[in-house]
């Protein structure tokens, strides 16, 4: 028995008698976006009194039926097969015509991240704030410290030769000597996801990275303008910032939707989504593949099927960061004296040693990531003092310090990764990920010290990206900054520092063996995530299409990203239109078969 129930009402509806109602099935492994697709289908209801009551609809004076959309749920032999919405398209023959519209993961995940409403800070303290938000407190944000690409290679202390070039304001966002910096939030991508859908499951290995990983909200609006803290604020008392109404931290996210988010999370991952009843549930392309179970459907497909030959693929997987102009596989052509000047550092440690002993810009490639940064000593003078009572500008005595000027020449294991066989005439398999995997320096800094001071000089060091910010209520920028956030750390791969602490500790050096959403790489995105499913996909895969018998416990119970055995050999279904009829105590269905 074929019914169509009411979730609103629980009543269940009268449909016309004979209907066949066809719905079709769509891998969402196999799409470009790996977002599911509802399923839908026309069902016309006779006007029964049940019917005129659930529309609400009195046929006279041409007026349309009042309920035009109502949750409802499909049911076929006690089973519920299907739930979604009904949708009105029309009245005509004395018949009411509604389109059945499967969950549908776009209306699930419509508006966009700017619009998620982070907590609420107003009225806090900022050093509070900005303590809090350095020690990990927060669900929802952190603040690590931003280099300002526009400034990146600027000094920011006065030397020898004059002035500094631009203040520790303008070069850096978050700056760690201070508790109330110019602060540009980042937004932990775990938070983003839970209030986009609190009942999207993600595996465990996703989820490990997801808790890592954050947004960079370099956007504001023009009621945060203010040079000094980039924020709303107030000053109940001298020097002591609050943190003013209308600071909404998620509001400084770039332009993207919710879905364009997880799309392209399901891309830097490789995986895809299956809607399940009330959740959705994530499972990477690889674990499918390789999960050693199935349904063996052989007793239920048709003698008559089809055989179409597959043809050979391709896998594609990149960010957004463009084209970079250092290419070091062409170091070869250098001329001698630029080739002499490349160094080699195990560790960050190693490599700001380096660039604080010396005196004109060298290169150096860090090893364990192959980034090649540039740099070169600054004699910063940083400690100061003024004559008692006399105003005006700090005096900087002559005692020099030496600080590295670090810049990022080139970010390794961020390039395209493209693999095919035998031409690759078959599905192109693209995994255009929408963020930038933001270049990061492991900046060294230093503040200034007065003369008669008991702090000590330490300097800071983390790894910080170096971006562009846009201007303050312009338009919202759709550069989308990802990176992985670790101890007020916002990196891409490798070593990291522990949490600095001013004047006390300038952070540890860690070896990072595990995370990175570098593309490339022993720990990077394709070989952890993409490598058996892009081999897979480039692979000559032959297809099977055929009628198959369906009981309707075997559509309950049924997984997308189940396989299915036919004749000893494993297929996944990339479509299914399944046919349901009040006539039948079976479905008929019609399939194709992508071979395992």
């Amino acid at each position: 028995m074929l019914l169509i129930k009411s979730l609103e009402s629980g009543r269940t509806l009268d449909i016309t008698p004979g209907q066949e109602i066809t719905l079709t099935l769509e891998n969402p492994l196999f799409a470009d976006d790996r977002m599911p697709v509802a399923v839908s289908t026309g069902i016309e209801f006779p006007l029964s009194p049940t019917n005129k009551v659930e529309f609400r609809f009195v046929d006279v004076m041409m007026i349309p039926p009042a309920v035009q959309k109502i949750p409802a749920a499909i049911i076929f032999e006690g089973f519920e097969l299907f739930s979604g919405e009904l949708q009105f398209d029309e009245f005509s023959d004395q018949t009411l015509k509604y389109t059945f519209v499967g969950a549908d993961a776009t209306e699930a995940f419509s508006g966009n991240i700017h619009e998620i409403a982070s907590r609420d800070y107003s009225g806090m303290a900022m050093s509070t704030f900005v303590q809090n938000a350095r020690k990990g407190d927060y669900p929802d944000i952190g603040l690590p410290m931003i280099v300002r690409k526009a400034n990146s290679a600027k000094i920011e202390y006065p030397t020898a030769a004059g002035e500094a070039e631009c203040s520790s304001i303008d070069k850096y966002a978050n700056y760690l000597y201070t508790d109330t910096p110019y602060i540009i939030p980042a937004i932990k991508a775990a938070y983003l996801l839970e209030k986009i859908h609190p009942r999207l499951i993600f595996p465990s290995q996703i989820q490990d990275y997801l808790d890592r990983m954050a947004i960079l909200g370099t956007y504001k609006p023009e009621a945060w303008q203010n040079d000094r803290y980039g924020i709303p604020y107030t000053t109940p008392s001298r020097n002591n910032p609050y943190i003013g109404d209308g600071f909404n931290a998620a509001e400084a996210l770039p332009e993207m939707t919710k879905a364009e988010f997880i799309a392209n999370i399901l891309k830097m991952f490789c995986a895809t989504i299956f809607p399940e009843k009330g959740y959705y549930d994530v499972r990477t392309n690889s674990s499918i593949l390789q999960d050693k179970t199935f349904i063996d459907w052989t007793q239920k497909v048709s003698d008559i099927y089809a055989i179409v030959a597959g043809e050979a693929g391709s896998y594609s997987l990149e960010y957004a960061n463009g084209e970079q102009n250092y290419d070091p596989a062409k170091e070869e052509e250098f001329d001698e004296e630029l080739a002499q000047s490349i160094y080699s550092a195990s560790n960050y440690e190693e490599l700001i040693s380096k660039f604080r002993t010396s005196d004109n810009y060298v290169d150096v490639r860090v090893t364990f990531s192959g980034n090649v940064y540039s740099g070169k000593a600054v004699k910063a003078y940083l400690y100061w003092s003024r004559p008692p009572g006399v105003m005006g500008k700090p005096i900087f005595n002559k005692t020099e310090t030496s600080i590295p000027l670090i810049d990022i020449v080139f970010q390794a294991n961020v390039n395209k990764i493209e693999l095919s066989e035998g031409g690759g005439d078959g599905q192109n398999y693209e995994n255009n990920i929408g963020f930038i995997c933001t270049p990061c320096i492991p900046a060294n800094v230093a503040t200034f010290i007065y003369t008669g001071s008991t702090n000590a000089q330490v300097t800071l060091r983390a790894m910080a990206p170096v971006v562009d910010i846009p201007t303050v209520g312009g338009n919202r920028p759709s550069d989308v900054y990802i990176g992985l956030l670790i101890e007020n750390n916002f990196f891409d791969q490798g070593n990291y520092f522990t949490r600095p602490e001013p004047y006390i500790d300038g952070g540890t050096e860690m070896a990072n063996t595990r995370y990175s959403i570098a593309i490339g790489g022993t720990n990077g995105l394709y070989a952890k995530f993409h490598e058996t499913f892009a081999q897979w996909q480039v692979k000559k895969k032959d297809s099977v299409k055929a009628d198959v018998v369906l009981s309707p416990a075997d559509i309950a119970q049924f997984k997308l990203w189940r396989k299915i055995m036919l004749y000893n050999r494993l297929f996944l279904i990339k479509t299914m239109e399944i046919t349901l009829s009040d006539k039948a105590t079976v479905a008929f269905a019609n399939a194709e078969f992508v071979e395992v």
